[in-house]
């Protein structure tokens, strides 16, 4: 069974993925998977309730669970023929929320 090929830009906040995307997306021809984040009323809900207080383990971990179904969610009954590029992998979600609780 063919399955579709996914490319995943990672990077830190602010270091150029979403600038990079649509450039990477036209020179492969590929589809761009775009995050609906700023119209997604329940993303900013959790994402206010994180910003306010990072330290909250509930709110830390109903974000990133968020988050990480979300962009599966995303992934799901994609062309098995085509090329498609998202912002961020599915890998590293996970590789964050197996993290959560994990102190540096």
């Amino acid at each position: 069974m063919q399955k579709a090929l996914i490319i995943c830009i990672e990077g830190n906040i602010a270091s150029g993925k979403s600038t990079l995307l649509p450039k990477l997306a036209a020179m492969l021809q590929a589809t761009t998977i775009l995050e609906p984040v700023d119209s997604d009323p329940e993303f900013q809900r959790l994402l206010g309730l994180f910003s306010f207080n990072p330290a909250d383990v509930n709110a830390r971990n109903n974000f990133q669970y968020y988050i990480t179904t979300q962009r599966a969610n995303l992934l799901k009954n994609l062309n098995p023929n085509n090329c498609y590029i998202i912002e961020r992998s599915l890998l590293s979600d996970l590789s964050v929320y197996s993290c959560l609780h994990v102190k540096l």
